[in-house]
């Protein structure tokens, strides 16, 4: 993840996609060269589930991160989805058919090991354009997150318990 001035981008190297993951700014007016003035709310614009497996993700260098979830269901909503703050010193495992989105780090720019199933199935993928009407302006900052920890949605794993091998 990194962000490129009021642009946040990503790599998933488990299936090799890039993408753009949110603004910090209007993203009718996010600039990649203008630097973001706050970074203490980004719009977002999709989310997935995936229903054949689940999804882990473990920060690098102890990256502090926020990851937005919502419960499984068919009529998922922006309010939906509630933020978990976790300060980088251990990953989250998401549960198949859990809505997400992509983790969004604190800092500039982090790197997190990233597992999934071998299937990439991502069902019910909701966006700005058909769902949720306009981007939704979300708070990353650790004040207004949810402290990450072990609920039926999420549950918290040390970076040494994921078993995988550290990305050069």
């Amino acid at each position: 993840m990194e962000r490129h001035g009021e642009v946040l981008h990503a790599v998933n190297r488990a299936v090799g996609r890039h993408y753009l993951t949110g603004w910090f700014a209007d993203p009718a007016t996010a600039s990649t060269t203008r630097a973001a003035l706050d970074c203490s709310r980004l719009y977002t614009h999709e989310a997935n589930y995936h229903p054949d497996g689940g999804q882990i993700f473990a920060p690098q260098n102890h990256a502090p991160f926020v990851e937005l979830l919502a419960p499984p269901g068919d009529d998922v909503k922006p309010e939906d989805f509630v933020a978990f703050y976790c300060n980088g010193s251990f990953g989250i495992h998401i549960d198949p058919s859990v809505w997400h989105q992509p983790v969004f780090p604190l800092q500039e720019r982090a790197c997190f090991d990233n597992k999934q199933g071998r299937v990439h199935a991502c069902s019910g993928a909701v966006t700005s354009a058909t769902s949720f009407g306009t981007s939704s302006a979300r708070s990353i900052s650790a004040r207004s997150a949810n402290i990450c920890r072990a609920t039926p949605i999420s549950v918290g794993v040390s970076c040494a318990e994921t078993g995988m091998p550290r990305e050069k």
